[in-house]
């Protein structure tokens, strides 16, 4: 996998730390819904009973196999927990980006698993954009999630980095018209940002009237 690996998905206010934790009972209905036999709660090993990961010093103990695993059903207890206005489609989906985007056999040594600081933020973001678009995804050298999102010529990626902050880059137009950046802003600000370049139209199908199609 390079530092930047992206997978095309088809077609392609700030939420404090307290929001993420949810209670056994919840836990365990999530688990449910992604597991169809029984949870074998060794595997849950990286994961606290809050269903927040553990520090990585600790979870750079496991096996790579059982990190990978851990990471993936991380990503989809939260997403499934705490954007659940998106539709089961839209996660379903996304979850196989993430599942591609820690599979084993594709590994390599420099490779790093998916941050958990970092896709916190990215739950943050969808909960503020609310996106019927699913991102493309990457990895960064650190572990940052990446999503990035195309339309018409115009692309949007985001690299989601730890206590809810984002680096930009987009590029909107074409010819002498054309207007690229980079900048650095907080979830919160996001469609502040971005609102000069009617940012919907990358997060957004035309016609959607629901988040999550």
């Amino acid at each position: 996998m390079n530092a930047i690996t992206a997978w095309n998905a088809q077609s392609s206010p700030s939420i404090s730390r307290s929001v993420l934790a949810i209670t056994n009972d919840e836990l365990s209905n999530v688990i449910r819904s992604l597991t169809p036999s029984a949870w074998q709660a060794e595997r849950f090993s990286a994961v606290d009973q809050k269903g927040i990961a553990l520090p990585v010093h600790q979870r750079m103990k496991q096996p790579l196999a059982e990190q990978l695993y851990d990471v993936r059903m991380n990503a989809k207890i939260k997403t499934r927990a705490l954007v659940n206005f998106l539709s089961r489609e839209w996660q379903d989906k996304f979850f196989r980006q993430i599942d591609e985007l820690h599979d084993l056999d594709d590994w390599e040594d420099a490779d790093k698993p998916m941050r958990a600081d970092s896709f916190d933020t990215f739950i943050k973001t969808l909960q503020v954009v609310k996106p019927s678009v699913r991102p493309g995804l990457g990895l960064t050298n650190d572990g940052n999630l990446v999503g990035s999102w195309g339309k018409k010529g115009d692309f949007l990626t985001i690299e989601f980095k730890p206590v809810s902050q984002l680096r930009l880059h987009y590029s909107i137009g074409e010819g002498e018209e054309k207007i690229t950046s980079f900048t650095n802003t907080p979830v919160h600000s996001l469609t502040r940002v971005l609102a000069p370049y009617t940012p919907n139209h990358w997060w957004h199908r035309d016609g959607d009237s629901a988040p999550g199609r």
